[in-house]
C-alpha cells in the first residue's frame, strides 16, 4: 500500500491534471476500439498537447528544476472535453506543432 500512495501522490504533484483527464478519457473511450484508431488518436492527442499551457509548464519546471504549477482540471470542462487553461475541445484541429515550436 505505500507504494501505490507514494505513486498517487507523485502524479499529483507533478503531472498536469489536464494531461491524466485526457489520457483516462481516452482509455475508456479506445477499450473498443481499432489498434490502428486508437493509435492515430493518441499521436493527434498528444501533438495538441504540445499547444497547451501545461506542456510549456511542464518543461518550464524541468529546466528550472523545480515542482509544476499546473492549474486544476474542473469537472464541468472534463464532462465537455474541454481542457481548462484554453477552453478547447480535447479533440482539436489537428494543428502539428512540435515541443520548439509550442515553447517559442
Amino acid at each position: 500500500m505505500p507504494f501505490a500512495r507514494n505513486y498517487v501522490q507523485d502524479l499529483a504533484a507533478n503531472c498536469s491534471p489536464t494531461s491524466i483527464m485526457i489520457m483516462k478519457r481516452q482509455v475508456y473511450q479506445h477499450l473498443t476500439e481499432t489498434l490502428g484508431h486508437a493509435e492515430k488518436e493518441a499521436v493527434r492527442l498528444m501533438i495538441e498537447s504540445f499547444r497547451r499551457p501545461d506542456f510549456r509548464e511542464g518543461v518550464m519546471a524541468f529546466l528550472d528544476k523545480r515542482p509544476p504549477k499546473f492549474e486544476r482540471a474542473s469537472m464541468q470542462q472534463a464532462q465537455a472535453g474541454r481542457t481548462p487553461e484554453t477552453g478547447d475541445h480535447a479533440h482539436g484541429s489537428g494543428t502539428r506543432l512540435t515541443a520548439a515550436t509550442a515553447l517559442a
